[in-house]
């Protein structure tokens, strides 16, 4: 959900985001995002809950046996 900046330019240019759409992808933490939808463009931060974690996470260091 964090983007590379290598690629912020092509993403701000087919979405067309605002300089403050673009920063806010280029430090989001882990969760973030920016969902598009037709013209509405919203942040929101995804989290799980304590059950839900386990079930929903990539880091190796986090996976439950």
């Amino acid at each position: 959900m964090k983007q590379d900046t290598t690629t912020i330019r092509k993403v701000a240019d087919e979405f067309k985001l605002s300089e403050y759409e673009q920063h806010f992808l280029l430090t989001c933490d882990r969760g973030e995002a920016l969902i598009i939808a037709d013209q509405n463009h919203v942040a929101l931060k995804v989290v799980a809950s304590e059950k839900e974690h386990p079930l929903l996470t990539t880091d190796p260091k986090e996976i439950y046996l």
